[in-house]
C-alpha cells in the first residue's frame, strides 16, 4: 500500500530543497494553483490526462506537506470530478478566510481522494505517474547545484 503521509513529506522534502518554500506563501495562491491544474486535467482534447492528474496531486501532497495535513484517512467519495474537486478547494479557500480552523484541510483531502478515484476511473496508475515526475524533480535538483 502506498504510505501518503511518507509520501507527502519525502516529496514536499524535495520540493523545498528547490527553494519553492524559500518565501512564504499565501494559501490562496497555492489553492489556485491547484485549481488551474484542475482546468487543464478538464481540456482532455489537448493534454495528457495522466501527467495532468500527477500535477494536481502532487501540488496537494505538496500543500500538505507544508501545512502537517494528515492524509492516512482520506475521505470516501462519491464522485471524482473535476468540477467537485474545485468545489471543495472553494470551501477550504471560504473555511481559511473565515478562521474555520477545525476545517482546514478537508477540502484538500476530498481533492486528493477524488484524484485517487479519477485515476481508477480513467485506468490511470497516479502513483506510478507521480513517482515519474519526481524522478524529474531529482533531474532538476541535480541539474540547478
Amino acid at each position: 500500500m502506498f504510505d501518503k503521509n511518507a509520501f507527502r513529506d519525502m516529496h514536499h522534502n524535495k520540493i523545498r530543497s528547490l527553494g519553492y518554500w524559500d518565501a512564504p506563501r499565501e494559501k490562496g495562491t497555492l489553492l489556485m494553483l491547484m485549481v488551474t491544474e484542475i482546468a487543464k486535467l478538464s481540456d482532455s482534447s489537448r493534454l495528457n490526462k495522466a501527467e495532468k492528474l500527477a500535477d494536481l496531486a502532487l501540488r496537494v501532497y505538496d500543500y500538505c506537506g507544508y501545512y502537517k495535513i494528515d492524509l492516512s484517512d482520506l475521505p470516501p467519495i462519491d464522485e471524482g470530478s473535476t468540477t467537485n474537486m474545485v468545489i471543495e478547494l472553494s470551501g477550504e479557500l471560504e473555511a481559511d478566510r473565515v478562521g474555520m480552523g477545525k476545517m482546514f484541510g478537508s477540502g484538500v483531502k476530498k481533492v486528493l481522494a477524488m484524484a485517487y478515484g479519477y485515476a481508477e476511473y480513467y485506468g490511470i496508475d497516479l502513483s506510478g505517474e507521480m513517482l515519474k515526475k519526481f524522478k524529474i524533480l531529482d533531474d532538476i535538483k541535480k541539474r540547478k547545484y
